[in-house]
């Protein structure tokens, strides 16, 4: 029997990702979270995380991946909740900023660009059993800049090319991996029924 190489598309060979332990790593940082209660029925939150990486060390037999920590150093989130401001309504929206990051994975790696996100959520209250419930994720968002992956090739010198500049607006994408589906808005509608 015969074994033949497999090759991708473009005729590069194949390539097996797999997880690892990344050895040793010395990390800095802080999570800090806030809520904030303005009435019964109107609250505000916030929270922000800082990771600062001071030292990795790599094996020699580890690949390049193992000097990545694939995460923005620093992160922000905050909102606010009404709760029967409304009778029956209760409503909130988030923002989150995450901050440009470099990211490594397998044969993907380049820059991913800051960017920013509005979220909207809310749930009316129909009757004692049904809710009608309504979320929005990223239906605005704010990009850094783009990167984007090599059309070809495989190897170190086929980082993803990123361009600066600024955009924002209603149904806008952004980027949270290299070679992976832009992320938009997501609308999801439901009736929530509780039989009692």
């Amino acid at each position: 029997m015969k074994v033949t190489d497999k090759t991708d598309g473009t005729g590069n060979p194949q390539l097996a990702l797999t997880y690892f332990n990344a050895g040793q790593a010395t990390i800095k940082g802080i999570d800090a979270g806030l809520r904030y209660y303005f009435t019964d029925q109107i609250a505000a939150s916030g929270s922000m995380s800082v990771v600062k990486i001071d030292t990795i060390i790599r094996k020699a037999t580890d690949p390049l991946e193992a000097t990545s920590f694939n995460s923005a150093s620093a992160r922000v989130t905050a909102g606010m909740d009404f709760t029967n401001v409304v009778p029956g309504l209760v409503a909130g929206f988030t923002t989150r900023y995450v901050g440009k990051y470099d990211f490594r994975s397998g044969v993907n790696y380049g820059l991913i660009p800051a960017f920013g996100t509005l979220d909207i959520s809310g749930a009316y209250t129909l009757s004692n059993s049904a809710k009608v419930i309504f979320q929005a994720q990223n239906i605005f968002s704010c990009v850094g800049g783009t990167s984007t992956p090599p059309a070809l090739g495989i190897g170190s010198l086929n980082q993803a090319t990123y361009t600066a500049g600024q955009s924002c607006g209603f149904g806008s994408t952004h980027q949270e991996m290299i070679n992976a589906p832009l992320v938009g808005p997501i609308v999801l509608v439901g009736l929530r029924w509780d039989g009692r």
